[in-house]
């Protein structure tokens, strides 16, 4: 039988040979092409769920975020309103919006995510939880009535934690965007194997249905390319190409949806960059966007063109906020920076630096030629101003802004950040000149102290002074303290009461602070040198506020030491109880110094508010005794009994005592009778240039070896 068909089929005509195997064929490609069109209705359909449930908890992540946010300015808003209906206002806002977020995290949880985007939903929910008791405490003590520190500390808290949530949600709205593409990114690479396994295997029968194959490579093999070149660049980071076919079958709707989520990257990561680069408040830029532009407009300085800026600072916008609410102050701040764009236009940059401060960078063709002229820029400064301090209106409520501006122009082989800190020196002299009684000759002695302060950190145009600290009992000087001094070639020796202030406005004090530190270091090693009998000779040096909020503070520190070969022990730190802004940190700090044998003082003790708490809780070996109660002791009780009191409390806490001020010789014989260790004045000498005191220690050393 079998033998028999075989024979059959042998024996059948050419022409029905040959369409019996394009039947065969026709019929393999039938198959091939439905095998195909299952796997992509299945891709599309794993892709239309992906994209769905990512796409649907990224919408709910996004109001999630928007609802934290929107909480939290209720939260602060609250905090920091005084009692009564607003208050009540804002308690209600917080619980709607909380009710809006416990929804939204709920839905959230509902929706079928991966296990790495779960971890990241539970740790939003974690941080969540973290901000909602810091939250609900908060609300606690400002419902009780803490004081203006608690409040001020309260709102720093707040703010840390819920940025911590804020970018917890970022990241899992990130890692929500990242699965979008990548879901699409995978389904269209296994879209494309199956295409080119059909595209080959239909080649294979192109002998039969050669025409069917070539139609259907043809409309496979181009749009799915398109999908592989769109998902590439997205890859890349271009999301703006997008698929141009238009089909109504399974390659078309992956083609739509590959584009529905194309447009939704764009636009989130457009939001994502335009957040971190713009005020939320105003809409102008931020501090970020600053900074970036200032480095574009450094670079093209290379090529000839200049550029400047403008700082500006609304002056009586604290009596805005406490007199009218921060609704108010809001309502300034938004109408300013309006104000201000509509000024500068496209010439330049607009930034909110925080607070109610702002900057304007000028560039580009403000003058001629495209170059940005001191002229230029001060025209942008008197116009800027009387915009801003035109009248405004809120809730019936005529408020008029005042306005202090400082301006620099970029000077060759100045970075910009110099630049910058320039214009802040001169926005500090001029707020500065409008406090008090300012003589028109002292406003502009300190403008032009301001402008050359950068030049005179760059050139070192400084001298480190020393007044020796004596050993009461001995009367033999045990230490000397640096005292800086700057020396202008126009304006002549400027006292520290004028510049400091000045250089901790502009930031140029931590600059300033660690040139000093690294003068005293060597030169107190040198003498360590030079007499022998010095040995034990330490620097005594005087630590800024804002060296404190440094946080490589105590690593610079121990630099110079390494550098000058100076000794810990031979080193002390002189801090005042005003520049103790946080107590936690500066004890952190102080005790990484003390540790590591460098002594901490504290400065002008006794004119602060809280000196007794900060000698018992703070890391101390030297306190100094404010020339104020040194100039008081005269033989009476009555005026020792508050120095004896603090060197009581020395000997009680173990630390030594030091009396500055002593300008005569009675006060050095009472403070030595109080049992004071030692003191620092006048009677024994001025500050002195480094020669004038090594002079001195030299006469000392040969005195002692000959005694």
């Amino acid at each position: 039988m079998g033998s028999t068909l075989v024979w059959r089929a042998r024996d059948l005509p050419l022409g029905l040979k040959i369409v019996a195997a394009a039947v065969a064929g026709s019929m393999l490609f039938a198959a091939l092409g439905l095998a195909g069109a299952i796997r992509l209705r299945t891709l599309a359909a794993e892709q239309d769920r992906a994209y769905s449930t990512n796409v649907q908890a990224l919408i709910y992540m996004t109001e999630v975020r928007s609802a934290i946010g929107g909480q939290q300015e209720a939260v602060l808003s609250y905090v920091l309103a005084d009692p009564g209906p607003y208050r009540r206002t804002y308690r209600q806002d917080i619980a709607a919006s909380d009710e809006i977020l416990n929804r939204q995290l709920a839905a959230l949880a509902a929706v079928d995510l991966p296990d790495h985007i779960q971890r990241q939903r539970r740790a939003v929910n974690i941080d969540i939880g973290v901000w909602r008791r810091a939250r609900d405490t908060s609300l606690a003590e400002a419902a009780n009535g803490a004081d203006r520190a608690g409040v001020i500390y309260t709102v720093q808290r707040l703010n840390t934690i819920v940025a911590a949530a804020k970018q917890s949600a970022d990241r899992l709205m990130q890692e929500l965007v990242t699965g979008v593409a990548a879901g699409t990114k995978r389904a269209s690479q296994a879209s494309g194997r199956t295409a080119q396994l059909m595209l080959v295997l239909g080649l294979a029968s192109a002998a039969v249905a050669l025409a069917s194959a070539l139609l259907v490579a043809r409309s496979l093999a181009r749009p799915l390319a398109e999908v592989m070149d769109v998902v590439t660049r997205a890859a890349g980071g271009d999301l703006s190409k997008k698929v141009t076919f238009r089909r109504k079958d399974e390659i078309g709707r992956m083609g739509a949806a590959l584009n529905d989520t194309m447009a939704i990257l764009e636009r989130t990561f457009g939001e994502i960059e335009h957040r971190a680069n713009h005020d939320s408040l105003t809409g102008v830029g931020n501090r970020a966007l600053l900074h970036r532009r200032l480095l574009e407009a450094e670079e093209a300085s290379t090529m000839g063109q200049a550029f400047g800026i403008v700082l500006l600072d609304l002056d009586n916008f604290k009596q805005v906020n406490d007199r009218h609410g921060h609704a108010a102050g809001d309502h300034v701040l938004i109408v300013a920076a309006q104000r201000m764009t509509q000024v500068v236009g496209t010439a330049g940059t607009v930034a909110r630096l925080g607070g109610d401060e702002f900057a304007v960078l000028l560039e580009g063709p403000a003058e001629p030629g495209g170059v940005v002229t001191a002229e230029a820029l001060r025209r942008l400064a008197d116009v800027l101003t009387e915009a801003l301090e035109q009248p405004t209106v809120f809730d019936g409520e005529i408020l008029t802004p005042r306005i202090s501006t400082g301006l620099a122009l970029w000077k060759e082989g100045q970075t910009s950040e110099a630049t910058v800190r320039a214009a802040d020196a001169a926005l500090y002299a001029v707020k500065a000149s409008r406090k008090g009684t300012m003589s028109s000759h002292q406003r502009e002695r300190l403008v032009n102290l301001a402008a050359a302060l950068p030049e005179a950190v760059a050139e070192e145009q400084f001298e480190v002074l020393y007044q020796p600290l004596v050993d009461l009992r001995t009367r033999e000087v045990i230490g000397v303290e640096a005292l800086i001094r700057w020396h202008h070639p126009s304006f002549g020796t400027v006292s520290p009461l004028e510049f400091i202030p000045l250089a901790e406005s502009t930031g140029y004090i931590a600059e300033i602070g660690l040139w000093v530190l690294e003068q005293s270091c060597r030169q107190v090693r040198r003498w360590h040198e030079e007499n022998p009998g010095k040995k034990n000779l330490y620097a005594s040096v005087n630590v800024s506020p804002a060296q404190l909020r440094d946080p490589s503070f105590v690593q610079d520190v121990f630099a110079v030491l390494e550098r000058t070969g100076l000794a810990a022990c031979h080193l002390a730190l002189e801090v005042t109880e005003s520049a103790i802004v946080d107590e936690e940190a500066a004890k952190v700090l102080l005790s990484n110094l003390r540790a590591r044998a460098v002594r901490i003082s504290i400065d002008d003790f006794g004119t602060g508010y809280s000196s007794l708490r900060y000698l018992t809780s703070l890391p101390i070996d030297v306190v100094k005794i404010d020339r104020s109660l040194t100039g008081q002791l005269d033989g009476t009780p009555e005026h020792a009994v508050l120095i004896d009191s603090v060197l009581r409390l020395g000997r009680a806490l173990n630390f030594t005592v030091v009396a500055e001020g002593v300008e005569t010789a009675e006060q050095a014989d009472e403070l030595e009778l109080l049992g004071c260790s030692a003191g620092q004045g006048y009677f024994w000498a001025k500050p002195l240039p480094a020669s004038s005191m090594g002079e001195r220690l030299r006469a000392a050393s040969l005195s002692d070896a000959s005694g």
